[in-house]
């Protein structure tokens, strides 16, 4: 059984697609709170494709929950 391709995105298309600093993304990956970067190399990293857009959907999912107060 073969596993399936997952499409990699480097820092910099990273950047372009989320709209944070890379301390922050950093400190949220520290966090457990934003998926966790791949290591490719000894001086390269990706992140997988469909993990961050899964979290920009959760990102914009909770932005449109009504918060209920009590």
């Amino acid at each position: 059984m073969t596993a399936a391709v997952q499409r990699l995105i480097d820092r910099f298309e990273l950047e372009r697609r989320v709209p944070l600093k890379r301390e922050r993304i950093r400190q949220l990956e520290a966090e457990d709170k934003f998926p966790k970067r791949v290591l490719l190399g000894e001086r390269r990293i990706a992140w997988i494709e469909s993990e961050v857009d899964a979290w920009m959907a959760e990102r914009i999912a909770a932005s449109r929950t009504p918060k209920v107060t009590v």
